[in-house]
């Protein structure tokens, strides 16, 4: 990751999905609303609409630079459905280290998880109709917080959908098994990709959607350039997916498009 930012700068960086400008969020994480006729990032989500949710993985060096694809997927949405769906981003890109330790980071995302799933209650989106879309160690946060807004739930609604990209291969008992991912949404998908550019593998849960992203890209030759890996560019391949009609996987996938 190091090498990753201190390269940056010098690559062909998304910035779609990450930024080099410094993050200022809380250790609490932020609540953003990023729905196209928001008035603001604080503004009240429209009861009425499907909501789309997103948020990142880890970033260890968030005093340089932060993870902007809830807003870039916020923007996909706006150009192609203009408002027709809620969009709102979880921000903790600031908050995601909290020791040189996978397993207190992780438990990090699991409490991280936890505030989002009760901001979303006290912003009145309804779980039923809400698809989570999250990357890296917030998938770990995405099921966290699956599992509190359907356990909290007066009528054990579940959410509509989840989706993992890339979630990492040693956090998938944690995902699949402890948090049971799979049964506090009505679909749950792990778009994966496989080792050295991607960090993932399918999940063993029968009733989860695996779909392995290979972008046929190589690490070899020149200058390495960190935005290679397939761990980043499959935030950039389901960007494209919901902007593109013709995509057949991805957000084409989404139990949004019948709402």
């Amino acid at each position: 990751m190091l090498v990753w930012l201190l390269s940056a700068a010098a690559c062909a960086l998304d910035r779609r999905i990450f930024d080099l400008v410094p993050s200022t969020t809380s250790q609490n994480g932020r609540l953003l609303n990023l729905s196209a006729d928001a008035v603001s990032t604080d503004a009240p989500f429209e009861p009425a609409r499907a909501t789309m949710v997103v948020t990142h993985g880890f970033n260890p060096f968030a005093w340089a630079g932060q993870w902007t694809l809830m807003q870039g997927y916020a923007l996909a949405v706006h150009e192609r459905f203009a408002s027709r769906f809620n969009v709102a981003g979880w921000d903790w890109n600031a908050a995601t280290l909290v020791s040189f330790g996978t397993t207190m980071n992780a438990a990090n995302a699991v409490e991280q998880g936890e505030r989002l799933a009760d901001a979303l209650r006290a912003a009145d989106v309804e779980p039923a109709r809400t698809h989570m879309i999250a990357h890296s160690l917030g998938c770990v946060l995405a099921a966290s917080a699956a599992k509190r807004l359907h356990e909290s739930a007066p009528s054990g609604t579940r959410l509509r959908q989840v989706t993992f990209l890339d979630a990492v291969a040693q956090q998938h008992a944690l995902i699949f098994d402890q948090l049971d991912a799979a049964a506090h949404a009505d679909r749950v998908e792990n778009y994966w990709a496989a080792a050295p550019g991607g960090f993932g593998q399918p999940a063993a849960d029968p009733s989860v959607f695996n779909e392995r992203f290979a972008s046929g890209a190589t690490l070899l030759g020149g200058r390495f350039d960190p935005t290679q890996l397939d761990h980043v560019r499959i935030l950039s391949w389901y960007l494209e997916t919901i902007r593109s009609t013709a995509a057949d996987s991805g957000f084409a996938r989404s139990l949004l498009l019948a709402d």
